[in-house]
C-alpha cells in the first residue's frame, strides 16, 4: 500500500496529502512500464515469416491516483483554496521531476516526468486531488549506483538494469601519474581516451550530456579527448564490464540502472 509519495524532492506528507491506491474492481490493473513494445513487421521475401522492425517501446506510460488531506489520525480534512494553490504550484510544473512512492519493495525506484492534478470535491468543497503522471520515459530506474576503485588500471561493474543495451554514467578520474589515458571495455573494445594526462588531474564526465572538465585549466581537452564517451553495457547474455586502463587512476562512476515497474 502507497503511504507517502514524493516529487521534486517534497513530500505528499508535508501538505498533509495521503495517497490512494487505485481499485480497478478485484484488485486487478495492468501495468505496462518497459513492457509494450512496438509491433511492426515485414514479411521476408519468399516466406512466410514476419519479423520486427524498427523495435520501440509504443509510449509513455501514464496512471493516476488520488490524495486526500488527512489529519494526524487519518480523518479527512477540506482543502482551502491557498492549499489548494499551494498543492499545485508544486505538483503542476511545465518541467519533469522525479517521482517516487513510499511502499514495501518500490523505496529506491523512481520515475521522471510531470503531472496533471484535478480537484476532488465532495458537496462542493475540496476535500483531496486526482493525480494523472505521465513519465517521460517507458520504465522506471533505480536510485543512483555509486562505483569506486581506488589505485586500479582494471576494474568490472556489473550493469543489473532491466533493459540491454547501452548507459551513459556521470565518472570522476582522478590520475595517478602522467600520461594518456586509455580506457577499454571488454564488453565492446571500444577506447576511451583522453591524451596529455598530468598527476592528480581529476577529470569530470558527464557521458550522458556529453560535458567533460578538467581540474587542469590548462588541458586542450577538445584536441586530446577523442569523444567516445564510457558506457555500461548491457546484453541479455552478459552484464559484466570488464575495464582497463593505461594508467593506474582512482575511479567513481554512478548510474541509474532501468527498473520496469509500474505504480
Amino acid at each position: 500500500m502507497i503511504t507517502d509519495f514524493q516529487y521534486a524532492e517534497e513530500l505528499g506528507s508535508d501538505y498533509m496529502l495521503m495517497p490512494c491506491k487505485f481499485d480497478s474492481g478485484g484488485g486487478v490493473e495492468t501495468i505496462d512500464f518497459g513492457s509494450q513494445l512496438s509491433t511492426e513487421r515485414t514479411n521476408v521475401v519468399g516466406t512466410d515469416e514476419c519479423v520486427l522492425i524498427n523495435p520501440a517501446y509504443s509510449s509513455t506510460p501514464t496512471f493516476t491516483f488520488q490524495a486526500c488531506k488527512v489529519d494526524s489520525y487519518g480523518n479527512p480534512l477540506p482543502v482551502s483554496a491557498e492549499e489548494y494553490s499551494k498543492i499545485n504550484r508544486w505538483l503542476n510544473r511545465k518541467e519533469s521531476h522525479k517521482f517516487k512512492v513510499k511502499e514495501d519493495t518500490y523505496e529506491n525506484i523512481y520515475y521522471w516526468g510531470s503531472f496533471n492534478i484535478q480537484a476532488v470535491k465532495i458537496n462542493g468543497v475540496i476535500y483531496g486531488i486526482e493525480l494523472t503522471f505521465t513519465s517521460d520515459y517507458p520504465y522506471g530506474f533505480m536510485d543512483e549506483n555509486t562505483v569506486e576503485y581506488s589505485n586500479v588500471n582494471s576494474f568490472t561493474i556489473y550493469n543489473c538494469s532491466d533493459e540491454t543495451g547501452d548507459i551513459y554514467p556521470n565518472i570522476e578520474i582522478t590520475c595517478l601519474s602522467d600520461g594518456d589515458l586509455k580506457i577499454t571495455n571488454t564488453m565492446d573494445n571500444e577506447i576511451f581516451e583522453i591524451k596529455n594526462c598530468t598527476k592528480n588531474e581529476v577529470i569530470k564526465i558527464d557521458s550522458k550530456n556529453r560535458v567533460i572538465t578538467s581540474s587542469a585549466n590548462t588541458h586542450d581537452l577538445c584536441n586530446d579527448f577523442n569523444y567516445n564517451y564510457m558506457k555500461i553495457i548491457s546484453t541479455y547474455e552478459n552484464r559484466l564490464n570488464i575495464y582497463s586502463s593505461t594508467l593506474n587512476i582512482n575511479i567513481t562512476v554512478k548510474y541509474s540502472p532501468v527498473r520496469k515497474v509500474g505504480v
